[in-house]
């Protein structure tokens, strides 16, 4: 609360000084002067006049339309405006209020039990404050919140009741008599003002004269009461003023503190009066008058100088005429009598100009329009002097506007187009009179053309606002004083002044630093605040900047004097510690800055941001709502938090940056002279982050290093520190810096935990192949669907166990010289499903450092790490997402925008625009998901009957060991999944990886690892896997030794699931224990060459006739199951004439074990399942070390009905689709390929090998190395259709010599039946063609049969449609009429081409492949001996 002296109607206005009296506290005087303040604006016509008529001179009965504006101030008048009343009468404190707690004077008389003591307490303290302020006109003491009876006895102590238990008029009643009070004492003031001779103008004094009249300085000699000391001459009343400052609190603050003033006045000129003289002045008048003492104070101080009655000049005696006159007439402006004001000063402005007398004509000319502003906002109706016209006459009829219009609405209208002129006249006169040089006592000083100066700017600000309109808005702006906001108003609108010509005006107002003008430094500071102020709301932000940088350099240096001045009065040193003397300077320091501003510390930091603001300064304090100091917890705060990041590096490119830490080192020193910790946190933390790169550099930047020297950065940083532990101290809370780094967290890691198994995700796919469930899953017909719903892209989440201690490791960055000490730091995750702390770590200079930090898991469920909450020694606790990549802002190619723009967010056309700009350089944080699941039980490896975890087989062999596990925990482990690894598995993923690897080459990969596995677990008979609490669990695992096989492993998933399989979701969690194994597999039996035989009756014979017990190839173990001897196999084959569909098959064996081995070889017949060998038959043979054996093995022929089939794929997850193969092999070579795939697999499935060590182990023999070429499968295939021939008579019967060979005698009838048999899948339509000829003949003999046989029916005729897999018999009546050998040949031939048939390439690609009509031939011709 303060006097406003820069108010356009600062002349108008009533200044009103608040002091607190007595036991009283800084709430109650807080408040009761807000009470006061509600009643500042006071009606004449609500003001009874006192009695008399000698003061009817204002009385407010002949004047009701007035008012007195009261302008209230808890800080007296500098000196430097005392000196210029009555010139400027305004400026002096005319009323005195004492403000007293009547609840403390309550309990001063419940103590003393006397309310006497109370009254002749105050009444002393009102004669102090008469003493002490004796330039007011009225003095009154108001008791607030008084329950005691006012004691009529006690002249000018008034109790105000309160305010619950009194009307609400009460207290303006009370205000009412004050004025009216006021205003007698006023109207007597006049009429002394009137009684002198002439009236002195106030000069400039010297800077060192200001100083000594400064409160502070120690040449004053009387002190106020209120500051609990006295002057030596009132050492008699000690007793009484020392409770009126003992009861407030140490720590006043500014707004509500008053400086002790000295009673000596500064501002008479005269001599003093020694010798009883005739009244030549007021001081004179005052001591002949005998009315009171109070009058007698009052005219004690009047700056006022008469003539001596020998003065005869005429203009000596018109200037006195018009300057008494101008001070009547501010006088009429204070006592809201303004129509009488502007015809009195009207008057003596016209006398002021005459007389050339230039100071008081622009006073007068100043008050006139103060007068005229004031009835305009009242309504009165009065003209505008001719006087303030530039010209002789006024440009304008006023008459006839008058006419048109009405009288108010022209005279406003007319006034706001002449106020420019106006005020530029003024202001001309002021100048010449301060640039006056003829006489010293004409030369008015500079704080009164500033101050005019910036009144007049602030005044063309409003009325420019209002586009230059006087009407009720633009009076509420100018009386009432609320803030404007800048408008942009053209330049073009006619009688308006412009604003460069306002800012121009503004600007003249402060003068120099250092120059011959030099103002006292309080007025300078509110001089140049003015004109900041101006400039602000003119948009000049540059200007004001300057202005405000100029505001600085003086208020430091004041500052920082003040404090040496206040800590050596409190006995401190001024650089002692800020814990120990802040709170005790401040009460001493602080009213000496804001006694003339009227405003508090926040008001300066507000000066200072808005200095900052202007000059770019990088400041972390908060962004939008939320700012960065706040947790973030969900998208809108991180937004903000980037939105935060992306705008500070904005402003890094925006101004100098050197000038921009001048700025702050000279906010941080105000801040420290004040005192003002919250300032120097804030300010020391903005200078760090302005010397700071804002990069968040890579492993290999070397461009992140602080624009800061060393020094700086440990003085800044220790500063920081200083005023937060300070404001500990006071029990200041959260007076905290902002840390000035935002990339503080480069990365966080979840380190393996060392004692126990980490849980694994599995699917519910896992759950179902542990239990033997296998579940069809349903695939569509598409490879790709553009139309199907794409499942969400997996993220790997690392899972961590309820209350289980795990490990983090936390990258923090430091890209300082100066070490920072973190108190305590922990990790942000959603719902704070962490529990993790870590206290006292220290980060050194200038680099990155790991920090380990122990978490438990405390919720169960999906979470996030969003970043860590650091709290760092002197900072505020903050949370830092995680910046894992390195980030710089990029660079603007375009230049878009200029001065103070750059630093403003720039609109976007749309919200895509805006989308596109924010997310392509916005650095991106990173968040880590984790899972949190319940606590799975433990088990440990007690055993492996293994030693030292080896094991040694050979080829083919299988061997067993046994795992022994034990369940350690409370729980029961319900599932458990065995699975195996082994070094083979490399083999297939090779094949599976490799372009060239053809399709039977992966099939063979795929078979020895699926059918063939290395490891595998033997399944317990009726036993589940079920491992009970604080038990035990054996696990029998079989190895089966195979070529490639060293090492392996053994997995063994566990978890407790607690529900039915069947209820268990598409993902669970196990824990697994490997055991690793050793193995060693040496060679045994090979097979090492292949070959494939026709049948032959020779071999036969030749065998049959080598087949002895005993011998090599046909030996049999008594003690092994009987099987079918091959060489009874090959006797019933040779008995029922069976041989053509039979090949032999030849197998060499080498034997590599360094002991004898014997070699079985088994074989199937093709119609038996490939799983039942009972009716197999076997050959045996010893083979010897290092030496090879050859069995021989008759094996059906093979058909095969579509041998261009694919080759098949055993896992699905290893086929090939639209996957271009690197192996072009030609169409041909494919169909061969596959051709000799499926002879070879129908051969396999119906063969097997074994080993048998004598009197040892055992073992199978791998036959998937034999290899069969094309002439092979010629000897191996059995054709699609089958031609028998059958001769049969019914007269004779004929001899069967062999298979299709018959005698019979000639002339005898017989039956020629043909069988044919279609093995195929499509049925064929065939014609059968026969061929009778006689054997041993030439060509041209053997077929010259027209009169040796006779045939009833057709040699060649077609057959009906022989379907699928049917037999079907033709038959054909002959008789052969001479003897002979007869042969008999069949074919068959397709009536219809083969269909169209596709092959598939390994390459993917269809070939179309027509085929020619098929024929097939009778192997053996029906062979007849005719006698």
């Amino acid at each position: 609360m303060g006097f406003d002296q820069l108010s356009p109607i600062a002349p108008a206005r009533v200044r009103c000084l608040l002091l607190p009296c007595g036991k009283i506290n800084l709430t109650t005087f807080s408040e009761a002067a807000q009470r006061l303040q509600k009643e500042h604006h006071i009606r004449l016509s609500d003001v009874t006049p006192e009695h008399g008529s000698k003061r009817a001179m204002f009385s407010p009965a002949t004047y009701p339309m007035g008012s007195v504006f009261l302008e209230f101030s808890t800080s007296d008048s500098p000196e430097s405006s005392k000196r210029l009343a009555p010139f400027e009468l305004y400026r002096r404190s005319l009323i005195v209020l004492g403000i007293a707690d009547g609840a403390q004077a309550m309990n001063t008389e419940t103590e003393s039990g006397d309310s006497d003591i109370e009254s002749h307490s105050l009444s002393v303290i009102l004669e102090d404050l008469k003493e002490e302020h004796a330039s007011a006109l009225v003095y009154k003491i108001l008791v607030f919140d008084a329950s005691i009876e006012e004691d009529k006895h006690a002249k000018g102590i008034i109790h105000v009741p309160n305010q619950d238990k009194s009307p609400s008029t009460r207290l303006k009643t009370i205000v009412c008599d004050i004025v009216a009070e006021f205003l007698e004492e006023l109207s007597f003031y006049a009429r002394s003002i009137q009684a002198l001779p002439n009236i002195e103008t106030p000069v400039a004094q010297p800077l060192q004269l200001i100083d000594e009249m400064r409160p502070g300085s120690g040449n004053r000699t009387i002190q106020s009461p209120i500051s609990g000391t006295s002057s030596p001459t009132t050492n008699s009343r000690d007793h009484n003023r020392s409770p009126y400052r003992a009861s407030m609190p140490a720590h006043v603050m500014s707004p509500l503190s008053a400086e002790p003033r000295s009673a000596v006045s500064s501002t008479t000129m005269a001599s003093p009066v020694e010798d009883p003289k005739p009244a030549t002045t007021f001081d004179d008048i005052a001591v002949e008058r005998p009315s009171s003492a109070s009058s007698n104070l009052h005219m004690r101080q009047i700056s006022v100088q008469g003539f001596g009655s020998g003065t005869s000049s005429e203009r000596v005696r018109n200037q006195a005429k018009g300057r008494i006159g101008i001070v009547v007439g501010s006088m009429y402006l204070l006592a809201g009598r303004w129509s009488e004001a502007v015809k009195e000063l009207t008057d003596s402005a016209n006398t002021a100009k005459w007389s050339s007398d230039h100071a008081w004509f622009a006073k007068a000319l100043d008050n006139i329009l103060t007068g005229l502003l004031m009835c305009g906002w009242a309504g009165i109706e009065v003209d505008i002097p001719q006087i303030c016209y530039p010209g002789e006459k006024p440009p304008w009829s006023f008459r006839s506007t008058k006419q048109a219009e009405g009288n108010r609405a022209a005279v406003l209208r007319i006034l706001s187009q002449l106020l420019p002129d106006l005020t530029h006249q003024i202001l001309y006169y002021y100048g010449r009179a301060v640039n006056s040089n003829s006489t010293e006592k004409s030369a008015v000083p500079m704080l009164t053309y500033s101050e005019s100066a910036l009144r007049f700017a602030r005044l063309l600000s409003i009325l420019r606002t209002h586009y230059s309109v006087l009407n009720e808005r633009t009076f509420d702006n100018i009386i009432s004083n609320t803030a404007l906001s800048s408008v942009a108003i053209p330049d073009t609108i006619d009688s308006l002044a412009t604003r460069a010509e306002i800012a121009s005006m503004a600007l003249r107002a402060a003068p120099a630093r250092g120059g011959d003008d030099m103002l006292d430094p309080l007025d300078h500071l509110a001089i140049l605040a003015g004109t900041s102020s101006v400039l602000s709301s003119l948009g000049y932000h540059r200007k004001k900047a300057f202005v405000l940088r100029e505001f600085i350099i003086i208020l430091l240096p004041l500052l920082v004097r003040n404090r040496k001045d206040s800590a050596a009065e409190l006995g401190f040193h001024p650089a002692a510690s800020l814990s120990s003397a802040d709170l005790a300077a401040e009460s001493v320091c602080a009213p000496t800055i804001t006694q003339k501003f009227g405003t508090d510390e926040e008001d300066i930091l507000s000066l200072l941001d808005s200095v900052c603001n202007v000059y770019g300064v990088i400041s972390a304090q908060g962004f939008g709502s939320e700012g960065l100091g706040d947790v973030l917890t969900n998208d809108k705060s991180l937004d903000i938090y980037l939105e935060g990041i992306l705008s500070l590096a904005k402003k890094r490119h925006y101004g100098n940056i050197v000038l921009k830490m001048d700025i702050l080192r000279w906010c941080i020193n105000i801040c420290e002279a004040l005192p003002d910790l919250s300032g120097m946190l804030r300010y020391s933390s903005d200078l760090l982050t302005t010397a700071s790169t804002g990069l968040a550099p890579g492993p290999e930047s070397s461009d992140a290093y602080p624009i800061m020297p060393i020094e700086d950065q440990t003085r800044t940083v220790n500063t920081i520190v200083r005023a937060a532990g300070a404001s500990k101290e006071l029990g200041m809370d959260n007076q905290e810096a902002e840390y000035w780094d935002d990339f503080l967290v480069r990365d966080i890691e979840i380190l393996p935990s060392s004692t126990s198994n980490p849980p694994i995700p599995r699917r519910k796919q896992d759950l179902l192949a542990a239990g033997g469930t296998k579940t069809e899953t349903k695939v569509g017909p598409f490879i790709y669907n553009p139309f199907a719903t794409k499942s969400p892209t997996a993220t790997h989440e690392p899972t961590l166990l309820l209350e289980r201690e795990t490990t983090f490791l936390v990258l923090l960055q430091n890209l300082f010289d100066v070490g920072l000490d973190i108190e305590w730091l922990k990790l942000e995750t959603t719902a704070n499903s962490i529990d993790t702390i870590v206290r006292g770590v220290t980060i050194g200079p200038y680099r990155t450092q790991k920090i380990y930090l122990k978490g438990y898991p405390k919720v169960v469920g999906h979470t996030k790490i969003l970043g860590c909450i650091v709290k760092i020694r002197g900072c505020k606790a903050k949370t830092y997402p995680i910046f894992k990549s390195p980030w710089r802002p990029a660079d603007e190619l375009k230049l878009k925008d200029l001065g103070m723009d750059v630093a403003k967010e720039r609109p976007l056309s749309s919200d895509v625009s805006k989308d596109l700009l924010s997310k392509k350089h916005q650095p991106v944080p990173v968040t880590f998901p984790l899972n949190i699941i319940e606590d799975q039980p433990l088990v440990l490896l007690k055993s492996t009957m293994l030693t030292q975890s080896a094991i040694m087989v050979l080829v083919g062999q299988t061997r067993r060991f046994q795992i022994v596990l034990e369940n350690t925990s409370e729980k029961e482990i319900d599932f458990v999944l065995v699975s195996f690894t082994d070094s083979t598995s490399d083999i297939l993923r090779a094949a599976v990886d490799n372009k060239e690897t053809s399709s039977s080459d992966l099939y063979e990969a795929e078979y020895s690892a699926y059918h063939q596995p290395a490891l595998k677990l033997v399944e317990r008979q009726g036993d589940e896997l079920v491992i009970r609490s604080k038990s035990r669990i054996t696990l029998e695992v079989e190895v089966f030794g195979k070529p490639g096989l060293y090492n392996g492993s053994v997995q063994i998933s566990y978890s407790h699931l607690g529900v039915p399989r069947d209820q268990v979701g598409d993902k669970f969690y196990t824990r697994q224990i490997i055991v690793p194994v050793v193995i060693t597999v040496n060679a045994s039996v090979e097979l090492v060459r292949t070959e494939i035989l026709p049948y032959s009756n020779v071999i036969v014979s030749s065998k049959l006739s080598q087949s002895q017990p005993g011998t090599p190839g046909f030996m049999l173990d008594s003690a092994a199951p009987p099987k079918r001897r091959l060489d009874n196999v090959l006797d019933e084959l040779k008995r029922q004439h069976l041989g053509d569909d039979r090949c032999f098959l030849l197998l060499d064996f080498f034997n590599a074990w360094p002991r004898p081995l014997r070699i079985s070889l088994e074989a199937n017949e093709e119609e038996q399942p490939a799983d039942e060998w009972k009716t197999a038959y076997e050959v045996e043979d010893i083979v010897q070390p290092g030496t090879s054996t050859r069995l021989l093995m008759i094996i059906p022929k093979i058909s095969i009905t579509n041998t261009q089939a694919p080759i098949p794929t055993i896992d699905a997850a290893n086929r090939r689709q639209f996957i271009l193969s690197a192996n072009k092999a030609s169409i041909e070579a494919e169909k061969t390929g596959r051709q000799v795939f499926w002879y070879r697999e129908a051969v396999l499935q119906n063969l097997r090998a074994t080993w048998t060590e004598l009197g040892g182990s055992s073992g199978r023999i791998s036959l998937r190395t034999m290899r069969i070429n094309a002439s092979m499968i010629e000897l191996l295939k059995r054709d699609l259709l089958d031609i028998d021939m059958f001769l049969t008579s019914n007269e004779t019967p004929i001899q069967e010599l062999t298979s299709s060979h018959y005698t019979l005698p000639k002339d005898t009838f017989a039956k020629l039946s043909i069988r044919i048999r279609n093995r195929s899948n499509q049925p064929i339509t065939p014609i059968l063609r026969l061929q009778p000829s006689l054997r041993h003949q030439t060509y041209n003999i053997a077929l010259d049969l027209s009169r040796k046989v006779a045939f009833n029916g057709l040699l060649q005729r077609p057959l009906p449609v022989l379907q699928a897999n049917t037999t079907f018999e033709a038959h054909l009546g002959i008789t052969f009429l001479c003897s002979g050998e007869y042969e008999i040949g069949a074919c068959l031939e397709e009536v219809r081409r083969h269909r169209r048939c596709h092959t598939k390439t390994e390459n993917g690609d269809k070939q179309d492949v027509q085929e020619e009509r098929r024929m097939w031939h009778c192997k053996r011709s029906c062979l007849i001996d005719v006698y």
